[in-house]
């Protein structure tokens, strides 16, 4: 798995998922365990959505802080 990612651009998102989106923060990138935004498909209507989620593999059981050593 990556250790970071750069979040995409509010207008590039919105143009290509057709979504609103806005960004948490301007962060040039995120690391594992930090909150950023994702784009991802709702699970009733199957529609792209733009939400805020944990960045990393963290199984349901783990602590959160097992999110920086996923990688």
């Amino acid at each position: 798995m990556c250790s970071n990612y750069t979040p995409g651009r509010k207008e590039r998102n919105e143009k290509h998922f057709k979504v609103p989106f806005d960004p948490i923060d301007d962060r040039p990138r995120i690391f594992a365990g930090a909150m950023a935004p994702m784009i991802k498909p709702n699970r009733t209507t199957g529609q792209m959505e733009a939400v805020e989620a944990c960045f990393g593999l963290v199984p349901a059981w783990a602590e959160m802080k097992l999110a920086k050593s996923t990688y």
